[in-house]
């Protein structure tokens, strides 16, 4: 009788130890850092109208939560119809033109259209353009 109970403890003991082992270890990875930046769910857009300002606009991935970013340009400045966001998703670059449609420069703001500052300047030279070609 004595072995018998012995034994159900050491049973009981190792099954509570596996359960507890178990328990403690988790089955998922994060991956954070750097080297790895999470998905921003957003995406930004201009609505175009011709020779006239462009508006800038940010949704969800989903068409969700349309946003019109509200920006106050210098006098004689329109928005141009590029822009993009940022890499950490936290601002817009986009591409201004005068009247006649010829670039003036690069400007960089927050989502909500603050902290407007001029980040390129056109080349000044005809025929000559500023483009956006991503954010890094």
């Amino acid at each position: 009788m004595k072995k018998i109970v012995l034994g159900a403890i050491v049973l009981f003991v190792f099954s509570l130890s596996v359960v507890v082992t178990n328990m403690s270890c988790k089955k998922e990875a994060m991956a954070e850092g750097p080297g790895f930046p999470q998905p921003l769910n957003k995406f930004l857009f201009t609505k175009d109208f011709r020779g006239k300002s462009s508006e800038i606009w940010i949704s969800g991935n989903d068409g969700s939560g349309q946003t019109k970013i509200n920006i106050t340009l210098p006098a004689g400045q329109l928005i141009a119809p590029q822009a993009r966001l940022t890499a950490d998703g936290k601002g817009v670059l986009f591409v201004t033109m005068d009247d006649a449609e010829n670039t003036t420069g690069i400007y960089f703001c927050l989502l909500d259209g603050t902290g407007l500052k001029k980040v390129a300047d056109s080349p000044g030279v005809d025929n000559s353009a500023l483009t956006l070609q991503g954010a890094y």
